[in-house]
C-alpha cells in the first residue's frame, strides 16, 4: 500500500475515534525549537517544575526516544462546550477541568489509533504521548500542519486554540503534511495585555512563576502573596488568555470524547467552601482537579476567599 493511502486511513480511523484533528511530521531534530526551549528554561520560566530540565533535547528530537521513528503523527481533541458553572459558583474552574480528566481520554483514544496502525501496516514501533512524556506536543503539532504557537505560548489553530494533543511515534514512512508557518496572531497582544499577572513575559514566553494556572495547579508550596493579589476567583487553571484571543470566539471542532461533568458544574460557593478531605476524592474523581489533593485545594479556597474579603466582595 502506498504512503498516500496509509496516510488516508489513519486519518479517517481518527476522526472514527473522535479526534477532531490529524496531522502528520517527519522526524527530525527541531533546532530552532530546541534553543528557544534551552532559553526558556535557562530564564527559570519553569519554575519548580524540574522535570522540564530532563532530557529536554528529546522532547525535539524523536530518534533520541527510538532510532527507528520516522513518522510523528499528532491529534487533535476539542474540549470547548457551552457549559457554564453556576452564577453561585463564584470558584472558577478551567474549563477543562469541567470535563473528564483527558490524560485517560486521549490515552485510550491513542492506544485505539496505534493497535489500528499496528494490525492494518504492521508498524513495529508505536510510543504515544499525552502531555507526560519527553516530547513537545505544540512544536510537532506545528510541524504537522495543525497550528502555530500563539503569543500566550498555547497552540493556536484557526479553529481556536481550546485542543487536547496527544502524539503517536511511529516507524511508519508516512508522507508529512506542510508545517503551519501562518503567524495567527499578527499584531494582536490582547492575552498579553488580559493576564492579571504579567505571567507572558514577551509574545511565545510565559514565566510560569507569574502564572495563576502554574500556582493554582503545579504549585505544592504557598502561593505568593503578589499572585493571590491578582488571582480572582480562580481556584483551578486560568483561561484568562485564552477566553480574550479573537480566534476562541467562535469555536466550533469539537470532539464527541469530551462532555461535561455536571456536578461539578452545580456547585455553588458554599459547596466549594465545605468539601471535606473525605469527600475531595470522590466529588473530583472524573475532573484533573483530583491531582491537587485537598490540602492544596483548600489552599486555593482560601486564598481566593481571603483576597475576596480584602475586596469586600463576599462569595454569597
Amino acid at each position: 500500500m502506498d504512503t498516500l493511502s496509509i496516510k488516508s486511513k489513519i486519518r479517517q480511523q481518527a476522526f472514527d475515534i473522535g479526534f477532531s484533528k490529524c496531522g502528520f511530521a517527519v522526524s527530525r531534530f527541531l533546532t530552532s525549537d530546541f534553543e528557544h526551549y534551552k532559553k526558556q528554561i535557562a530564564l527559570g520560566f519553569h519554575a519548580d517544575m524540574l522535570y522540564l530540565e530532563k532530557e529536554a533535547e528529546k522532547r525535539f528530537h524523536p530518534l533520541l526516544v527510538h532510532p527507528d521513528i520516522r513518522t510523528v503523527i499528532v491529534l487533535l481533541a476539542g474540549y470547548k462546550t457551552n457549559a457554564r458553572q453556576k452564577d453561585g459558583a463564584f470558584y472558577s474552574i478551567s474549563d477543562y477541568a469541567l470535563i473528564p480528566d483527558y490524560h485517560k481520554i486521549m490515552k485510550e483514544g491513542l492506544q485505539k489509533l496505534s493497535c489500528f496502525i499496528e494490525n492494518e501496516f504492521h508498524s513495529d514501533v508505536l510510543i504515544n504521548f499525552v502531555d507526560t512524556g519527553h516530547i513537545s506536543e505544540k512544536a510537532w503539532a506545528r510541524e504537522a500542519g495543525l497550528g502555530n504557537f500563539g503569543k500566550n505560548s498555547i497552540l493556536l489553530t484557526p479553529e481556536g486554540s481550546y485542543f487536547f494533543i496527544g502524539v503517536i511515534l511511529t516507524d511508519l514512512v508516512i508522507i508529512p503534511d506542510e508545517a503551519f508557518d501562518e503567524d495567527l496572531c499578527k499584531n494582536c497582544d490582547l492575552c498579553i495585555k488580559s493576564c492579571p499577572t504579567q505571567a507572558i513575559h514577551q509574545p511565545y514566553a510565559v514565566d510560569a512563576r507569574l502564572c495563576i494556572s502554574y500556582h493554582t495547579i503545579e504549585n505544592k508550596g504557598h502561593i505568593p502573596s503578589n499572585i493571590i493579589e491578582k488571582i480572582g476567583t480562580q481556584i483551578y487553571g486560568c483561561d484568562i488568555c485564552q477566553k480574550v484571543c479573537p480566534w476562541n470566539r467562535h469555536q466550533t471542532v469539537n470532539s464527541v470524547l469530551f462532555s461535561p461533568l455536571p456536578p461539578l458544574l452545580d456547585m455553588k460557593a458554599e459547596d466549594f467552601e465545605s468539601v471535606t478531605e473525605t469527600d475531595f476524592r470522590e466529588r473530583f474523581h472524573e475532573s484533573p482537579m483530583v491531582r491537587l489533593g485537598h490540602r492544596r485545594y483548600m489552599r486555593n479556597i482560601e486564598a481566593v476567599k481571603n483576597m475576596a474579603a480584602t475586596e469586600r466582595k463576599r462569595p454569597y
